[in-house]
């Protein structure tokens, strides 16, 4: 069924197009002379010479023709495109660079703007409905890099761009190659500088070391998900006056055990809760079991607290709404 959708929507060139009936018509060609010569050579030289002559004027002219019988791909990059986005960081961002009318679909992990409520969903980067979008006709697909396994069953249906969204710099680049693709350079040079300036501002050298953390304590303390420095999130510290108190760069899974967090014993513990139901002074599940290690210098100093909103873990445009809620917690805890 994926297949016949694909062929209905990313038609290829009939085996009978014009550059490659020329191709087989020159390999034939090519085929005849090589025989020529073999009977010709010792007797005529003249003669291969002028075989060969007539069958290269012969498959030029034949290759110029195909290539004006060739049906020319119709640009999918501008203010024309039908985007698929498989990334909630890309779909903000397209929104935020006024792109968000040219989204035809979205995953099913997109929940900003209110916009998207009204489109399709097709899965996720990981497992999109490849069907559901080969229907949809999109002209390009976007999802970030972390989905690259996907990019070529998803090229079979249209063009596509893995984004990479990690660092800051990652982020810049991908939202040049979005104002790009979309026909919107300079709101996405707008947004790219708004953002290296917001989050490239680096904390004081007395700054605290930071522990930015996230999860619901239900799983206890086995396991702890942390921001790292080499991350958005770990701009935005920076930013709001925070040294990462994990200070290398991380590549792989940014967690640690109950005894690497003894050893690193952060300055101030921030938990970020994205959780919209609770009241703010609810409490919460990972930030009462972090308060019950007396062993911490964070806890016993009372420099343990909470940012909770919406957007915490948005790693798009709204980043930049992380930076004073989180400035302000740190500075009442390192007070």
């Amino acid at each position: 069924m994926v297949a016949q959708c694909r062929r209905v929507h990313t038609p290829k060139p009939a085996s009978g197009s014009g550059r490659q009936q020329g191709s087989r018509l020159l390999a034939m060609l090519l085929a005849a002379l090589v025989m020529s010569c073999r009977h010709w050579l010792g007797k005529s030289p003249v003669l291969v010479v002028l075989a060969l002559t007539a069958i290269a004027t012969l498959a030029a002219w034949l290759l110029a023709r195909a290539a004006e019988r060739s049906p020319r791909a119709a640009p999918s990059t501008s203010r024309h495109a039908a985007i698929v986005s498989l990334s909630p960081a890309i779909t903000e961002t397209l929104f935020a660079i006024g792109a968000g009318e040219q989204v035809v679909a979205v995953s099913d992990h997109c929940d900003h703007p209110v916009q998207v409520a009204e489109l399709p969903r097709v899965g996720a980067g990981l497992s999109p409905d490849f069907e559901r979008i080969a229907r949809l006709a999109p002209t390009v697909i976007v999802t970030d890099r972390y989905a690259a396994s996907q990019q070529q069953p998803l090229t079979d249906i249209a063009p596509t761009y893995p984004l990479p969204w990690l660092s800051l710099d990652d982020a810049l680049h991908s939202i040049r190659k979005l104002g790009a693709l979309t026909g919107r350079d300079p709101a996405a040079t707008r947004l790219a500088g708004q953002m290296r300036s917001r989050l490239s501002v680096p904390p004081p050298a007395d700054a605290p070391r930071v522990l930015l953390t996230y999860g619901d304590g239900s799983i206890g303390l086995r396991e702890l998900w942390f921001v790292q420095k080499n991350s958005l999130h770990g701009a935005a510290l920076r930013a709001a006056g925070g040294r990462n108190a994990v200070a290398r760069d991380v590549t792989g899974t940014p967690r640690m055990s109950l005894e690497q967090l003894l050893q690193l014993d952060p300055d101030v513990i921030v938990v970020l809760d994205a959780s919209t139901h609770a009241a703010p002074s609810a409490p919460h599940g990972l930030l009462t079991a972090l308060r019950a290690i007396g062993e911490l210098s964070a806890v016993r100093e009372q420099r343990t607290g909470l940012v909770r909103a919406a957007s915490v873990h948005a790693i798009g445009p709204r980043i930049l709404d992380l930076i004073e809620p989180l400035a302000e917690q740190i500075r009442r805890l390192a007070r």
